[in-house]
């Protein structure tokens, strides 16, 4: 194969970061986002205490104690915004474009650690950073799961670099790349499947060593390589069937928004159609990379190592919202080597590789585009009306508030930095890091017991939990009543609510557990409170004061 050119290399990996930030330039006037409010709004607590109420313990860094959450990016971002003198919106957006290079340059790292070949770390990399998914999220968001999954090639990097050598260097990138994966994200957990993948290829890898020895005439022959071969990818291929169809991963598909049912058919299209939406509609060359991989010549601890990863990552696709996250990376190999391969088929007609090649790369960009457009359009943004109703809370208000809407509450929140109700935002969540940010509990108040180690599940959020802290059930009852209630006057006084911010699309209710229900509370507002702020869509009364 002739060399790749130095300078090419450099030109095309610059071309794929431009890329990557003309991508995520911003549309909006402000930030995007569901929970990314939720973390801007614990940032702006930090700017303004100074203080991170949170972390009680050294595993609520990690997320891995009760009312906490992986809190690196939130750290990062209030320093940045502390040290840098530039607003928080600001410095998510930094940190984003920080997080695609990142990226990028770590898929470019982590191919080129795979196979030797700059055309395919040009290509994975290319792939990896314009995934829909990686896109998508690095939009103007607070960059938690995306960081994590930014770091995926590089950890992986780092581990295939021990296969020849084990340096302290290499040791020190892995266990700092984990490190702050899991400050970033609870689904660093995943990785030990990578790991553990890691551990079977080396056993894999010395059992043949063995066996060729031991029986050296049998593996010379050619017919007898080809059977095994064979046979080793049936079986491989039966059981990533098996596991797919039988082991309830096809249940989690069987609602979509083009198909739904228990039919395994609607099923399996609802993951062809969810996996196509997280890295793009060139996921059919997974599959050719899988032929390629088990075409390779001389095969090393690599090859069986990616074929471990592809078996164990097959059952957490049960783990429907979360897959994407870490699927990107292992996708964008087995995508750019079965394109690689394809290509390479095609030696004989230059002029049709080429124009392979072409149709490919901008397929890929259209696909992704078209993609991103997509969850842009049902992406929540945050508003100017809603920017200003924020920014009169913080500076002519500056007491907690309540909101009928979990959404506009946390959007508030995030521009106001002041405690509220409910917390988590619009999944107005029962727990969360908020209830000691806000004071709303001290940490002695937080006595939690150790889940039992048979009881542990992937699902579970911390090694711990917390009987009786329930603060969305608080605020759907304060909602429930009157605002004259003893019950809600003493809830009000206990937090020191004092303003009602109202959602003007939900006027006389409320959201929680994704219904709508009445309120008593918003209608006793409306009638004996007064309005100190009107905007369009939205409405803060002033709770303590009433009209008669």
């Amino acid at each position: 194969m002739k060399a790749f050119p130095k300078a090419a290399t450099v030109a095309l990996l610059l071309s794929i970061v431009v890329l990557n930030l003309a991508f995520r330039y911003p549309t909006t006037e402000h930030e995007a986002g569901a929970d990314s409010f939720v973390f801007h709004g614990l940032a702006q607590m930090i700017l303004d205490s100074k203080y991170a109420a949170w972390l009680i313990n050294p595993l609520s860094l990690f997320g891995l104690y009760p009312l906490a959450h992986p809190s690196g990016p939130i750290l990062a971002v209030a320093a940045t915004t502390e040290v840098g003198g530039i607003a928080a919106e600001g410095s998510i957006l930094l940190f984003d474009f920080i997080s695609a290079i990142l990226g990028a340059l770590g898929a470019f790292l982590m191919a080129r650690e795979i196979k030797p070949d700059t055309r395919l770390a040009l290509l994975i990399a290319f792939l990896f950073s314009t995934a829909p998914r990686f896109v998508s999220s690095l939009e103007w968001q607070m960059p938690t799961r995306s960081l994590f999954t930014a770091l995926v090639p590089v950890f992986v990097w780092a581990l295939l670099r021990l296969r020849a050598r084990v340096d302290p260097i290499n040791l020190g990138v892995l266990a700092t790349s984990l490190l702050v994966m899991m400050s970033a994200h609870r689904l660093a957990v995943v990785m030990a499947i990578v790991m553990a993948a890691y551990i079977v290829a080396n056993i894999f890898m010395v059992s043949v060593r063995i066996l060729r020895t031991t029986y050296a005439p049998v593996f010379l022959q050619r017919r007898f390589r080809t059977v095994l071969r064979l046979g080793s990818w049936s079986l491989i291929t039966m059981i990533v069937a098996y596991i797919i169809l039988f082991s309830g991963v096809l249940a989690e598909y069987e609602q979509g928004q083009l198909v739904g049912g228990a039919d395994p058919l609607a099923q399996l299209e609802n993951l062809g159609i969810s996996l196509a939406r997280t890295v793009g509609l060139l996921l059919p060359f997974v599959l050719v990379g899988a032929v390629a991989i088990s075409r390779a010549r001389a095969p090393d601890i690599r090859e069986p190592w990616l074929v471990a990863v592809l078996v164990g990552i097959v059952p957490t696709l049960g783990l429907r919202q979360y897959t994407g996250w870490y699927l990107v990376a292992f996708a964008a190999i087995f995508m750019g080597m079965g394109i690689l391969f394809l290509y390479e088929t095609l030696r004989a007609r230059p002029r049709l590789r080429t124009a392979f090649l072409i149709c490919a790369i901008a397929g890929s960009i259209v696909s992704s585009a078209a993609i991103v457009n997509y969850e842009r359009s049902v992406e929540v943004h945050l508003t100017s009306e809603v920017f200003d109703g924020g920014l009169y809370l913080r500076a002519g208000v500056g007491e907690p508030f309540l909101s009928n809407s979990g959404s506009l509450g946390v959007q508030s929140h995030a521009i106001a930095g002041l405690p509220y109700l409910p917390i988590g935002g619009s999944t107005t969540a029962f727990q969360g890091p908020e209830i000691l940010a806000f004071g709303y509990l001290q940490p002695s108040d937080v006595r939690p017991r150790l889940i039992p180690i048979g009881s542990l599940t992937i699902e579970d959020d911390s090694l711990f939990v917390l009987d009786g802290v329930n603060f969305e059930v608080i605020w759907a009852d304060i909602l429930s009543r009157s605002a004259n209630d003893p019950y809600v006057v003493g809830q009000l006084g206990h937090y020191n609510i004092q303003y009602y911010l109202e959602n003007q699309g939900l006027t006389g209710s409320f959201e929680a557990y994704g219904k709508t229900y009445a309120s008593p509370f918003a209608g006793s507002v409306e009638s004996d409170r007064y309005i100190i702020y009107e905007s369009t869509g939205i409405a803060i009364d002033f709770l303590q004061s009433s009209r008669s």
